[in-house]
């Protein structure tokens, strides 16, 4: 009879110790439960920035690709094929010449802006002079912006680090376009943009760098210039890829 006299005895002038226990856990739970939501949409609200992120810059290279054949090619089809080509033949070497031009203009490897060979030259027309010389001769304003943005901020400070240089070459290619009087990079926001060795770079919403690549749908194991030796491709075979490591 004590022990039970105890137990209904009132706390702090009105709960008893069972009810007060069931009003923390009840407090415990629901904070765990708030906690839990906000965490995920926080996690919720990271993916779809970093989507919408990747969704506008992939907007900005779509367009730059297809403006590709409306391009002068920098020879006359008779010089590199001789008299009287085919259509197939032409078709080939204008697809040939787009595709190299895209692969230093847009690319994701420092390298391929070395300024001793700026072409990747596809067979058969590496041992043709003539090809050569008027890829050379007519190297676009937007190749040369990229040598110079990489000579300003040094090269070797692009691939210092593997993880980073993707996306050091992706905020390039983004601020030598235009859209009319704007870089490709204006509307990108501050939490956007990092620097690692003083190169800017550009971060999804987790703070992690985004990666850039080019690949052929004939292959999609292969990147672009490694597709381009092995396969006669065109612009509709590229594929732009830029995905964050924290979206599936």
């Amino acid at each position: 009879m004590l022990v039970s006299t105890r137990c209904r005895r009132r706390i702090s002038g009105g709960f008893t110790l069972i009810e007060l226990l069931l009003v923390i856990s009840i407090i415990a739970v629901l904070s765990t439960l708030t906690v839990g939501l906000l965490l995920s949409a926080r996690e919720d609200a990271a993916a779809a920035r970093t989507r919408s992120l990747i969704n506008r810059i992939e907007m900005i290279l779509r367009s730059r690709l297809e403006n590709y054949e409306e391009r002068n090619l920098p020879f006359r089809y008779e010089t590199i094929l001789g008299p009287n080509p085919t259509a197939a033949q032409k078709l080939a070497l204008r697809n040939n010449t787009y595709i190299e031009w895209l692969i230093v203009e847009m690319s994701c490897h420092t390298e391929d802006f070395d300024d001793t060979f700026p072409f990747p030259i596809k067979n058969p027309y590496a041992a043709n002079p003539d090809y050569v010389n008027a890829l050379n001769a007519r190297r676009s304003s937007l190749h040369v912006g990229n040598i110079n943005y990489v000579n300003r901020y040094g090269s070797g400070n692009f691939s210092s680090d593997h993880d980073y240089e993707s996306s050091k070459l992706l905020y390039m290619i983004l601020y030598n376009s235009w859209d009319g009087d704007k870089r490709g990079t204006h509307f990108l926001q501050p939490d956007d943009v990092r620097l690692h060795d003083g190169v800017p770079y550009i971060v999804d919403a987790y703070g992690e760098p985004l990666q850039f690549k080019l690949f052929a749908d004939v292959d999609p194991t292969l990147e672009l210039r490694d597709a381009h030796t092995a396969f006669n491709l065109s612009l509709d075979n590229i594929v732009i890829s830029i995905t964050s490591k924290n979206l599936n």
